[in-house]
């Protein structure tokens, strides 16, 4: 996957989490588990955007 990125592509909740060291198989599973809210809200789609300055939380 290239580090560029599409100024007209929204940055996804999965680039965010992904691009801060988290493996893409962790990512999947906090998000099926529920574990992971954007401005404290769950979210379970890996494609739910999340562009700063949104705040991504992983909870457990």
């Amino acid at each position: 996957m290239s580090d560029l990125i599409d100024e007209h592509k929204p940055v996804t909740v999965f680039e965010r989490l992904t691009r801060a060291g988290l493996s893409a198989e962790r990512v999947q599973w906090r998000l099926a588990q529920g574990g992971v809210r954007v401005d404290d809200e769950p979210v379970t789609d890996p494609a739910t955007p999340a562009e700063l300055p949104a705040h991504v939380v992983l909870r457990s």
